[in-house]
């Protein structure tokens, strides 16, 4: 019985999360772009990157077109909108 409440805790704080990050969106207020100009600079580079919805992507940014950053990853290519993009690290040695 304690697992399924702790089930229930997590699904409603993602909810709650999810509100308020849509919210923001349809305000148009608290959410800060990064300058696409910082992202062309790590063309080529292995970074990790984290979205406003806690998904973690890692892989080598392999190009920038418009708000959209290609990343090619072990899995394929990914396309990730720099308007949901809340941190990027780049991976050391590369």
């Amino acid at each position: 019985m304690p697992l399924f409440t702790v089930f229930l805790v997590i699904a409603s704080e993602r909810k709650r999360k999810m509100r308020r990050i849509m919210a923001k969106l349809k305000k148009g207020k608290g959410v800060v772009s990064v300058s696409i100009d910082s992202f062309k600079r790590h063309i080529g580079r292995r970074c990790q990157i984290t979205t406003i919805l806690d998904k973690k992507i890692s892989g080598m940014i392999s190009r920038v077109d418009g708000n959209w950053i290609e990343i090619e990853t072990r899995k394929g290519v990914e396309l990730v909108n720099t308007e949901f993009i809340e941190r990027l690290n780049v991976i050391s040695g590369s």
